[in-house]
Formats: structure tokens, sequence, C-alpha cells
């Protein structure tokens, strides 16, 4: 497990920053486990024709153990699970919204980039975010109010903040594997721009 300070969070959520913390790394140790054995299980693809592996569904079996034992009375809505239908889930004032595996195929092709996200939901928006990425040992956490960390070295939690913007040094993060032509297109008019390609939600943790 990460060793990790306390963090200048609000201290009403920070239970709930523990509790998605201690998932993602649980999690995130399990996805290793299939990665460092080169094997992600069987893979199959779901409806929007994208990958879905053993190590997704471990990886989701994992956080809803451990989110459950910490939340008892937290619902859970999880990209894989049965797709909860709007009727049923408007009553929900607060829940964990997650995906135990984002970035499939950068995980199949063994880009590093793949992450376990969770969100604490309130009244339709986040107000807790942990972005964890085991194969890279980064850990970003996010809570409403209170600023976007990322976990450093030493255990400390690192303020992220964004640059003064200069026209003439424009950065754009594409997604590795769903850019498509429209993205391209748009590349091509914003000549002498640095493009960096990232697979997942690191790509938002980098924005921030």
């Amino acid at each position: 497990m990460l060793q990790y300070s306390r963090y200048p969070f609000h201290p009403p959520l920070d239970a709930y920053v523990d509790m998605a913390l201690v998932a993602a790394w649980e999690a995130g140790a399990t996805l290793l486990g299939y990665y460092m054995r080169t094997e992600a299980g069987m893979v199959r693809l779901k409806e929007n024709s994208s990958p879905v592996t053993e190590a997704d569904l471990e990886s989701h079996r994992v956080l809803v153990r451990v989110l459950r034992q910490a939340a008892p009375d937290l619902p859970i809505l999880s990209e894989e699970a049965r797709m909860i239908p709007h009727a049923e889930r408007a009553p929900w004032s607060r829940y964990w919204l997650i995906d135990p595996l984002d970035g499939t195929k950068g995980f199949l092709k063994r880009t590093d980039e793949f992450t376990v996200n969770i969100a604490l939901v309130e009244k339709g928006a986040p107000v807790v975010g942990v972005v964890h990425a085991p194969a890279l040992q980064q850990t970003f956490v996010a809570v409403k109010g209170a600023g976007a960390y990322r976990l450093g070295d030493n255990g400390q939690w690192v303020r992220l903040s964004t640059v003064r913007v200069d026209p003439k040094r424009i950065r754009i993060l594409a997604s590795r594997h769903h850019a498509g032509p429209v993205v391209q297109r748009l590349l091509e008019r914003l000549t002498g721009a640095e493009t960096v390609s990232m697979d997942g939600a690191l790509k938002f943790c980098l924005i921030a």
C-alpha cells in the first residue's frame, strides 16, 4: 500500500478521499498482477466495440468490495456492471462512479498509461476524484473547493497549477487510440504546436 501524508482538503470529505485511495491502490495492485504476467485474461468486445478483459472485471470486483466495506450505504455505478436505468439512479443524492480500468487498449499494448478512476458524485456533480496509474506509480486527487494534487515521491501532496498561456508554445494532448480525423484536421491547422499522444485519464491530470 502506498504511503501518503495528510492532505489539505476539506475535512468533511477526508474520509471519502481515504476510501477512494485505498480502493484505487488495491485495484491498481490487482491490475499490475495481470500486467506483469503480460496477460489481461480473456478479451471480448463491448457493444461499443471497446475491449474488456478479465483484468477490467477483477479490478471492478476489488473496487466494489472495498468501497462497499467502507461505505455500505453508497450506491456504485461502474462501467463494468449492468447499466442502471436513469429512473433507478435519479434519486441517488450521493454515489461512487468508477472506471476499473481506463485505457484498456493501452493496457493491452503495454503503454503503462492505464488508470483506475474513482469519483464521489453528489447531487449530480463530482466532489472527490482519484486517478491512479499503477504502472507509473502516479496518483492524482481532486476535491471540490480544495484543488487538485499529485502524490509526490516523498508521500507529500503536490498541488497542481496551470501554467500561463504562451501562444508561441502550444502543447496539445491527444488520445493515442481515439483521436480520429477531426482531431487530426485540428492539429494540422495548429502548425508549430507540440502534440503529446496519451491514453486514458492521464491526459486530464496533465492538463490540471
